[in-house]
């Protein structure tokens, strides 16, 4: 067991080549829908990550607040913000942009002992998109 799903993720890194695609996943949802559509979607766009949102209005999740042409300008673990909820898929366009902006949540959890949610890449400075389909 790890201290959440950021360090679940890089115990792949070994496995992984830094230069392709990464879509991580959280365990605890059913989804039914077209993974290729969805990374087909996300190698076309201009974005070097994406995540997959829907309207919530509970507590218990985390949320990002956009700006007018749908990126992520900021995310909150949960705390609401907005009413754009993360379900919990997280595309990465090249595997080591997830691996860079992994130590923003490893600081963050060392200073605070929060887990933060995987879209906090936008502080590292990349480019982040919650729009598909």
């Amino acid at each position: 067991m790890t201290e959440g799903p950021c360090r679940s993720a890089l115990l792949a890194k070994p496995f992984l080549d830094p230069s392709l695609p990464l879509v991580v996943a959280n365990c605890d949802q059913v989804m039914r829908w077209n993974g290729k559509r969805f990374v087909d979607y996300c190698m076309r766009e201009d974005y070097d990550g994406v995540v997959v949102t829907y309207h919530e209005n509970t507590p218990k999740n985390s949320y990002v607040k956009l700006n007018d042409v749908g990126d992520v300008i900021q995310v909150k673990e949960k705390e609401q913000i907005s009413c754009v909820s993360l379900n919990g898929i997280h595309f990465w366009k090249k595997a080591q942009y997830f691996f860079d902006s992994s130590f923003v949540f490893e600081y963050h959890f060392r200073k605070t002992g929060r887990h933060i949610s995987y879209s906090k890449r936008a502080a590292s400075g990349y480019r982040s998109s919650r729009r598909f389909g």
